[in-house]
């Protein structure tokens, strides 16, 4: 690798705070700049179920948003 770089980790949080009806499951998908980087179903059917999911990626450049 040529120039400076750093690591750019990413972690998103999720509690289900709402009580579901018996097979009811809440699925979402999540993308970054329109490429899909979760499909699967964060929650299960428990209420106050909580989950986590993280990305790490090598960045050349720094970018403020």
């Amino acid at each position: 690798m040529s120039g400076p770089f750093f690591i750019v980790l990413k972690y998103m949080h999720f509690a289900e705070v709402e009580e579901h009806i018996v097979n009811q499951n809440r699925e979402f998908n999540i993308s970054q700049n329109g490429e899909l980087f979760c499909t699967a179903p964060l929650f299960q059917s428990t209420h106050a179920y909580t989950g986590t999911i993280y990305m790490s990626s090598i960045a050349d450049e720094w970018r403020k948003h």
